[in-house]
């Protein structure tokens, strides 16, 4: 259809077919750019930002004259686990909606104090959020050295520590293995593949395992994880007792060790692999299929 909007509910499901039932790919959070590819029914299918795919409901979406009309715009990110947009600058007020970290919304710097943001919802709705609870959006890696960059992404990843564990999800209300990693690139301006394998024309090349290093993923069949240092890794994982984001050791000797990974590990990927262009974003591939 070659439309474009923008997601303006709080978190707007996104499923692999048009209708009640289906299963959940993947949640585009509030203020997430998408193309509109096809309609039916109450149902949009949509290709986001970050090249993923699948259907979502029309009311969840805000329509754009010109993908411009959103990208151009001065955004704040919500960096606190969930935040309360609130009709009035006060703890008294009326809420509008709880957004999750990662919503981007429209904001004024002018209207900022020291407590209280004015920040506008991607259909024009003011209201206001804890200044607190809001970030400038990083735009790709930018001047920050290679090991800095690894610790933002290592400490965005352990801000998920204890969400359970959600098939698609992308919140601390829930987060699959893939969204885990790729929400915490995403937080620092570099979008990833959102599946759980490396995809040519993304960011993340193959690289041998002796030059990992913290930020950097550990593939497993259907399954990612990413190393934060010491042989420690961080993922959300609905297996081997364990029903969310926990931290685990490739460490036999160490009481974090999980006994049934290492022995699958199929390869490790960085963002600081030779071809790096330090874009943030490849090419668009093809639809891709979810193996997570």
């Amino acid at each position: 259809m070659g439309d474009f909007a923008c997601v303006q509910a709080a978190v707007a499901p996104l499923w692999n077919a048009p209708k009640e039932g289906a299963v959940r790919v993947d949640e585009a959070l509030c203020g997430t750019e998408v193309e509109i590819l096809e309609s039916s029914g109450a149902y949009r299918r949509v290709r986001t930002a970050y090249y993923y795919e699948g259907w979502v409901l029309e009311n969840t979406l805000f329509p754009l004259s010109s993908p411009e009309q959103w990208r151009s715009a001065s955004k704040a990110v919500v960096c606190a686990s969930f935040a309360d947009l609130q009709h009035e600058p006060s703890v008294q007020a009326s809420t509008l909606c709880t957004l999750p970290r990662g919503a981007r919304l429209r904001w004024e710097e002018a209207s900022a104090t020291d407590k209280w943001q004015k920040v506008f919802l991607p259909n024009g709705t003011p209201g206001f959020l804890p200044a607190s609870s809001l970030v400038k959006p990083f735009h790709g890696i930018g001047a920050r050295k290679a090991p800095q960059f690894r610790c933002d992404v290592v400490r965005s990843a352990k801000s998920y520590s204890g969400t359970p564990y959600r098939w698609g999800g992308m919140t601390p209300m829930g987060i699959d293995c893939s969204g885990l990693c790729f929400m915490a690139y995403a937080l620092n301006g570099v979008y990833i593949f959102r599946d759980a394998r490396i995809e040519p024309g993304y960011a993340i090349e193959q690289i041998p395992f002796r030059c990992a290093g913290p930020g950097d993923l550990l593939f497993f069949p259907g399954h990612v994880a990413m190393l934060i240092g010491g042989g420690r890794y961080i993922h959300s994982t609905a297996g081997n007792g364990c029903h969310g984001v926990v931290i685990n050791s490739l460490n036999p000797r160490s009481p974090e060790y999980r006994a049934d990974l290492p022995r699958k590990l199929l390869a490790v990927g960085s963002l600081f692999g030779q071809k790096f262009s330090g874009q943030g974003r490849g090419k668009a591939p093809g639809r891709k299929r979810r193996v997570e």
